[in-house]
């Protein structure tokens, strides 16, 4: 319920991909991904445009081989599941999400101002609390 904020919002839109992630312990996951999507699409159509993920986090909280609740997101070019207290799903996440941003930088036309400045990648927070910001180089293992 707090939003985005005008200002982050203006910093996301120089990504190229956005991962909304959506907190298992939620009590509405469906409506806290629509508000996100909602959200975005109010203060930029071509933001809204851009490709993203949905990433389910603690997944420690669901028993072991229990499904993720359902979720309708059909414009969501991947899911991923992950535990960062158990540390699960993350590396198959980092190596994803790298790939995918990859395959997109090669499908972009090379514009001049590209050669001096490479915008990170963002990570909403499904909750509305800390947002975190992910360099290109804090996706690869060190």
């Amino acid at each position: 319920g707090k939003g985005l904020g005008l200002r982050f919002l203006r910093h996301v839109e120089r990504t190229r991909l956005l991962a909304f992630l959506l907190p298992l312990d939620q009590p509405d996951l469906q409506e806290s991904y629509d508000r996100l999507r909602r959200e975005i699409h109010a203060y930029s159509a071509p933001l809204a445009e851009k490709p993203h993920v949905v990433v389910f986090t603690k997944r420690d909280l669901l028993p072991e081989g229990a499904a993720i609740p359902p979720l309708d997101a059909p414009e969501a070019a991947m899911r991923f599941e992950i535990s960062s207290a158990a540390g699960s799903g993350l590396d198959d996440l980092k190596e994803k999400l790298w790939e995918f941003i990859g395959a997109v930088r090669a499908s972009e036309p090379l514009a001049d101002d590209d050669l001096e400045e490479d915008g990170g990648d963002v990570l909403f927070d499904g909750d509305g609390e800390d947002l975190a910001e992910a360099e290109d180089d804090d996706l690869l293992e060190p």
